[in-house]
């Protein structure tokens, strides 16, 4: 990806992912301003994590966007084992 769109793909290990941070993406050049972060699941699994949201607890936190990076984050359910998850990002610069 670049600093203005791109795919964030996760593979995780034979554990799992529980939760805490799931990746954190850098940019290669930093804002001004902490940008706006749009995302959207780009696999089926990443789909139904986003379907269960409310429930299952995993997020996008905007609080977590600086001016260098950004974090995806988990709740307290942990991402299946040995599974890709797939998320398309925009950033929008202020």
């Amino acid at each position: 990806g670049t600093d203005v769109a791109g795919t964030i793909s996760v593979t995780t290990g034979t554990t799992g992912v529980g939760a805490g941070i799931i990746c954190t993406v850098t940019f290669a050049a930093a804002f001004t301003a902490a940008p706006i972060v749009l995302i959207a699941p780009a696999n089926r699994n990443a789909e139904l994590i986003n379907i269960a949201l409310l429930t299952d607890g995993w997020y996008f936190d905007q609080v977590n966007v600086s001016t260098s990076q950004f974090t995806l984050n988990g709740g307290t359910d942990a991402l299946n084992a040995s599974t890709l998850y797939k998320w398309n990002y925009v950033i929008i610069g202020r």
